[in-house]
């Protein structure tokens, strides 16, 4: 039950976010692609990497790694 209600929240609240893009908002992303490039990569490269640095050097066991 509350797995199904916290999902239906975030997906609200993705949703409402989305609305409130505009078509300029797109546009700033051509003409300014190395915002995006870095964005994407530290959201895919940097913060796993941080993460797996953070749960070694904490030393975590391996279920909560």
């Amino acid at each position: 039950m509350v797995d199904t209600l916290i999902t239906a929240v975030l997906a609200g609240i993705m949703f409402s976010i989305g609305l409130s893009l505009r078509y300029d908002d797109f546009l700033g992303l051509y003409e300014r692609p190395r915002v995006l490039l870095l964005g994407l990569f530290l959201q895919l490269v940097a913060l796993p990497t941080l993460a797996f640095a953070v749960t070694d050097l904490i030393d975590l066991p391996p279920s909560f790694a």
